[in-house]
């Protein structure tokens, strides 16, 4: 299945798709940021990586890194979830690393807030770690 077909079927739930391809590049990025927000608050790691997808190959490079530690953080969530702790801990220092030079707000996230609660939803260890 295609990557389109999959981000649709993935976010037909939510009443704010991910991205026409007729709008600017900026506000498909500030769509692109509220959905995963969305999806990484209901629990739904693995589909946050549909919506970077989507918007990767445009966004500049600066923009990139900051994408890219926003799906790390999703991706360790989604490792801790299936037991991989060993993979959680190691997204957890990349995300953290990439989204820290963009603290303490970047495209509207809040990173303190996000980081601070993606490491309470972590054991101490391992946000640690």
């Amino acid at each position: 299945m295609d990557s389109s077909k999959r981000t649709s079927e993935t976010m037909s739930d939510n009443k704010d798709p991910i991205v026409e391809p007729d709008l600017p590049l900026e506000e498909r990025e500030a769509r692109a940021i509220r959905l995963y927000l969305d999806l990484y608050r209901k629990g739904k790691f693995y589909e946050c990586h549909d919506v970077r997808e989507e918007i990767w190959f445009e966004t500049d490079r600066e923009k990139k890194r900051f994408f890219q530690g926003l799906l790390q953080c999703a991706v360790c969530r989604h490792h801790w979830g299936n037991g991989n702790r060993r993979g959680a801990a190691i997204l957890y220092r990349e995300g953290v690393e990439k989204l820290a030079s963009y603290r303490p707000v970047f495209l509207g996230v809040d990173l303190d807030a996000f980081i601070s609660e993606l490491s309470q939803a972590l054991p101490d260890d391992l946000a640690r770690s």
